[in-house]
């Protein structure tokens, strides 16, 4: 069976392993479930059978649940994990999101609570082909329909550039949104828009005053909506630019936006010489211009250390981290920097930072 389909298991208590088995096994994708009762079992078995998903109690002798995960990232960068709390406990699920867990979810004590686990586990499956990676790197509405799904209390507090917001949810449900001087359904509607930043679950405020009656599902559907009517409109004013920009380079830098792992693609003027300083190259329209301006200086500051040590003009850059990947290449004069999910391999970023740089 293909290791998308394979979900290991790990938890001491071998009882409710075995209703996690039976629980996954009758998933329509009719995964094949592996399972241990101990970290360093499953971190043997994970050195020779390839798995796609790990779901991992917390609370466990030896090495708990968090422990396990420090060292299968490092070894197993595409597995996605699965966390088991026994108690919905804020400090710890910030702490496990943080750290680039996929999922953190209290340990199921109904059939209706396994049904509602078996759905979600069900989704991360759906999604082993693209998607986002951990809290840093899913999407808003991933974020927020998870954490509505799992009943959690909570307040999301987001970043994107020098703007700050904050969604306010209670009990699986989203009771109010702030960011600069919006609120509510209209706050909620403007942090949807954005399509990268931070973000930080923060213990909840259960006294918090309700400004959005519509239900979270509501909520979901118009921001998904607005996103679609968003890219149409850009992709309209795409085709009314399109004289201006070569066909190869339009061609291929939308198909390389459009990719699997591909978060985002800037461009915009690569950085001017050191003896313009009062120039101000700007990003294309439509461009995060903090991330821009970061891509601008890094590029520069590359650029100039390698023609003071005669190595010639910077050609590309590769980039591996914790918060993301980054690939960065001047395509036609333009500086493209692509945002890359962490989830690709190094071999993965460098191909394709090499299909941005013969854009």
């Amino acid at each position: 069976m293909p290791s998308q389909h394979r979900i290991l298991l790990l938890d001491d208590d071998v009882d409710l392993l075995d209703r996690y088995r039976k629980a996954l096994e009758s998933m329509p994708t009719r995964p094949e479930i592996v399972t241990c009762t101990s970290g360093a079992k499953a971190l043997a078995l994970l050195e020779s059978t390839p798995v796609a998903l790990m779901v991992s109690d917390f609370d466990m002798p030896g090495m708990d649940g968090l422990q396990v995960f420090s060292i299968v990232r490092r070894r197993f960068p595409k597995l996605r994990y699965v966390v088991m709390m026994p108690t919905s406990d804020p400090a710890m699920r910030s702490r496990a999101y943080n750290a680039g867990v996929d999922l953190v979810w209290e340990k199921p004590a109904s059939d209706e609570d396994f049904a509602l686990f078996q759905s979600c586990i069900e989704g991360l499956v759906d999604d082993f082909g693209g998607g986002f990676r951990g809290i840093q790197h899913k999407s808003l509405v991933d974020l927020v329909q998870l954490e509505c799904l799992s009943h959690s209390s909570s307040v999301l507090r987001l970043e994107h550039g020098t703007n700050a917001g904050r969604i306010w949810i209670n009990s699986g449900e989203v009771v109010d949104a702030e960011v600069g001087k919006l609120e509510g359904e209209r706050a909620f509607a403007e942090l949807m828009r954005w399509r990268a930043g931070n973000f930080e679950i923060l213990p909840a405020e259960p006294e918090r005053q309700r400004r959005i009656d519509v239900s979270w599902q509501a909520l979901l559907l118009d921001s998904v909506q607005a996103q679609d009517e968003q890219r149409a409109e850009t992709s309209a004013l795409d085709g009314e630019n399109m004289q201006k920009v070569t066909a190869p380079e339009h061609s291929r830098l939308t198909e390389l936006e459009t990719a699997s792992g591909v978060e985002f693609l800037l461009r915009g003027a690569i950085p001017l010489p050191t003896n313009a300083p009062d120039a101000k190259p700007a990003a294309a329209p439509g461009s995060d211009t903090a991330v821009f301006q970061w891509a601008q200086k890094t590029w520069g500051s590359l650029d100039a250390i390698g023609r003071k040590l005669g190595l010639g003009p910077l050609r590309q850059v590769e980039s591996l981290g914790l918060q993301r990947h980054v690939g960065m290449s001047v395509v036609e004069q333009n500086l493209v920097c692509l945002g890359l999910n962490r989830s690709l391999s190094p071999a993965e970023v460098r191909e394709k930072t090499k299909q941005l740089s013969s854009a």
